[in-house]
């Protein structure tokens, strides 16, 4: 099967895309150099807790109902332990998934806009 044709990104969305992006990577800077020396130190427990706060920084900015939907989660304590602990953990994918194809999103845009990017 032939690969999908890439989706065509508007100038606006393109705009909107590096604006948000550049913001959102700016904030999250020291969370992701944090990341970044986590994961290159042999514990993946502190890499995996890292790359958690960076995905929820840059959730904060692009994927704000998802984002949302995180807190909304942890602060329900309706159904035990194990249910709240199962739709944080969905809502912690649905937060990451987001997160995930937003940046597709933005390498789409600067292939197809780069000189939107190019001042960002």
């Amino acid at each position: 099967p032939e690969p999908e044709p890439e989706p065509q990104i508007s100038d606006r969305e393109a705009i909107a895309l590096a604006r948000a992006f550049a913001a959102t990577l700016k904030e999250c800077a020291p969370i992701q150099k944090d990341m970044i020396l986590s994961c290159n130190k042999a514990d993946d427990g502190e890499c995996a807790q890292a790359s958690l706060a960076l995905t929820m920084c840059m959730g904060k900015n692009l994927c704000k109902v998802q984002h949302e939907a995180v807190g909304s989660c942890v602060n329900d304590a309706a159904g035990g332990e194990e249910i709240q602990n199962a739709k944080i953990d969905a809502a912690l994918e649905n937060l990451a998934m987001c997160v995930g194809m937003t940046h597709e999103r933005v390498d789409i845009a600067q292939r197809q806009h780069p000189d939107v990017f190019a001042d960002k």
